[in-house]
């Protein structure tokens, strides 16, 4: 949980500046705006209201909701807050229409299972180095717990279903998800297919910037979703 003075809670102020001034100087037709959940508890009431009134005096149309990417066709359960902007001198009188998702439900075995091992990270290991993909890599399983199979109770080392979809793919603050198997943690590529990442998709950087790229993203059946609604909306009338 981010505390009172993380800086990052200052990040959608920014946002709605930065959004302000672009729309000033080039007239921008919408935005998309995704945060955890907790943006829209009560205790955040206030400042959500805020983030909405800064939006509407940029000259934004806002609608609000609540996504479940496992209603998408994602083989994960993860519930985000998003926000949609139109302009409103460009769109007059135009209220964004949310996408429902498919609720077709697709299974963590549906994504991962087959793959080959991955290859253990080692010092020095480049990308060309890993046969299959070049995100098929995950860490050395250096816990006991991984001995003891000890995946039971909290956040941490929490074991994956086969036929169950995933937890919310969000590897920070030690949160650590096992695969099904219960020998090792996922991979990079088993955390991207799990967040519906085309398998020709290959994500840049090192161990750890990978892991924080995969956490960070939006699921790319949300997104396609969202962006296919705001099309047909507003360039297919």
């Amino acid at each position: 949980k981010s505390r009172a003075d993380d800086p990052r809670n200052d990040l959608p102020f920014h946002y709605c500046q930065i959004l302000a001034a672009l729309n000033r100087q080039w007239s921008i037709d919408f935005f998309v705006f995704e945060n955890v959940l907790g943006l829209r508890s009560p205790k955040h009431h206030d400042r959500l209201q805020e983030i909405i009134r800064r939006f509407g005096e940029a000259g934004f149309n806002v609608a609000q909701a609540e996504l479940d990417a496992e209603r998408f066709r994602v083989p994960q359960r993860r519930r985000r807050l998003f926000l949609v902007g139109i302009n409103t001198d460009t769109f007059p009188g135009v209220s964004f229409e949310w996408p429902n998702g498919t609720g077709e439900c697709r299974t963590v075995r549906q994504a991962i299972e087959g793959l080959p091992e991955p290859i253990l990270r080692t010092p020095g290991l480049a990308a060309d180095d890993i046969p299959y993909h070049p995100n098929h890599w995950t860490m050395p399983p250096r816990s006991r717990r991984f001995l003891q199979h000890d995946f039971n109770g909290g956040r941490s080392f929490r074991r994956l279903e086969w036929d169950q979809p995933s937890w919310a793919v969000a590897y920070g603050n030690r949160e650590i998800h096992i695969h099904p198997e219960g020998q090792r943690r996922l991979s990079i590529l088993e955390a991207m297919l799990l967040q519906g990442f085309p398998k020709k998709f290959v994500i840049q950087g090192n161990f750890s910037e990978q892991v924080q790229q995969v956490s960070n993203a939006v699921p790319p059946p949300v997104a396609r979703a969202v962006a296919a609604a705001i099309r047909k909306q507003l360039y297919e009338r």
